[in-house]
């Protein structure tokens, strides 16, 4: 476990095996694991949670969608990202390099 304990310091804990909480497995949560609500997962990124996704600055991205490179869904003020949009950018980034 990390915690952080201020100026850019962390202090590290080593847990032993021995004494690390491990969670139950399917077979021991039986019928709990059906009855929970399963979330789908997310579609719509803001600007900063797409710049984690795509390794890139804020600023990069909004540069990205004042250019027209990737596509995005305004709500009012909101500017959002789709996922299946910033995935089709990364693929239309590939390049092959032959000699």
């Amino acid at each position: 476990m990390v915690f952080p304990i201020g100026r850019g310091l962390r202090l590290t804990l080593i847990i032993p095996i021995s004494q690390q909480r491990i969670p139950p497995s399917h077979e021991q949560l039986g019928d709990q694991v059906m009855t929970e609500k399963i979330r789908p997962p997310k579609r719509l990124y803001s600007i900063p949670e797409a710049a984690v996704y795509l390794g890139r600055t804020d600023w990069a991205i909004r540069e990205m969608v004042w250019a027209g490179k990737i596509p995005c869904i305004r709500d009012g003020r909101r500017v959002l990202l789709d996922i299946n949009d910033m995935d089709r950018w990364i693929e239309k980034q590939k390049t092959t390099f032959s000699f």
